[in-house]
């Protein structure tokens, strides 16, 4: 656990064995947090009156899309000569 103050108060973070960050507190108490896979990519952000977004990977480990509190999935594409994703952003419709 590290604490870090400034001149809104101390910000509270928590690591995992392998340093990567697990939770946040501010000043307010709100908590962030985050869950990463076992080859350290990260699955989940739970933001504070947000909710959860969650990251998606394909085979080779890179972005495929992450779907955010509003259900909005951004969706990414690569191209193999050009390292940079093409990404558009689609509504998920939600299912009961």
């Amino acid at each position: 656990m590290t604490t870090v103050s400034d001149w809104n108060g101390d910000y509270v973070r928590t690591y995992d064995p392998t340093g990567r960050i697990v939770s946040l507190q501010n000043p307010d108490s709100a908590r962030f947090s985050w869950t990463w896979d076992a080859v350290g990519r990260r699955r989940t952000l739970n933001a504070p009156d947000a909710g959860v977004t969650t990251y998606n990977y394909d085979a080779a480990g890179q972005l495929t899309s992450l779907i955010n509190p509003q259900t909005e999935r951004t969706t990414f594409g690569y191209d193999a000569r050009v390292p940079l994703p093409r990404s558009y952003v689609a509504m998920i419709a939600a299912r009961e």
